[in-house]
């Protein structure tokens, strides 16, 4: 049902959906997230942050992209990473 609700979404304007702290998802949430992952529009970004030690499932996924963070130095520090990472 979201990912039909992204597709209408995205017919008008670009679309980022962002999950935080995956490291705490259930495994009905995983598999929801699985199907998102692999069902997503072109014009939607499907963001996740989640700890180095989760497993990280979406490798073989067309389209994945990891960025990696490191340091703790303060939030603009981070967003400038990402974004030059991008």
């Amino acid at each position: 049902m979201l990912v039909r609700l992204v597709e209408g979404l995205c017919r008008l304007q670009p679309v980022v959906l962002v999950f935080e702290d995956l490291q705490w998802l259930d495994s009905e949430g995983a598999e929801a997230l699985d199907y998102m992952a692999t069902h997503m529009p072109a014009r939607a970004l499907l963001v996740v942050t989640y700890r180095p030690e989760h497993d990280d499932r979406w490798g073989r996924v067309p389209g994945y992209a990891r960025l990696r963070l490191v340091g703790r130095s303060g939030s603009d520090q981070g967003l400038q990473g990402v974004a030059s990472g991008l």
